[in-house]
């Protein structure tokens, strides 16, 4: 194992090309992480108030109309 961990690969164009994939990767992961993060911090919360006089509003109104 030893002789393993001594070997230097070689870097050729294939490895390099491997590289750039992953860093475009982590990058792109980055990004989302990122943007679901400020995704659910401007997420709007209702409060269960909120809630009920929506549904009245909506109930009210579908029984107008039909």
């Amino acid at each position: 194992m030893d002789k393993l961990t001594r070997i230097l690969w070689p870097y050729d164009g294939k490895t390099k090309q491997y590289d750039s994939q992953i860093t475009k990767c982590k990058l792109q992961i980055q990004q989302c992480e990122q943007k679901i993060a400020t995704l659910q911090e401007s997420r709007p919360t209702a409060n269960e108030k909120d809630i009920l006089i929506y549904q009245m509003h909506l109930k009210e109104k579908y029984i107008k109309a039909a």
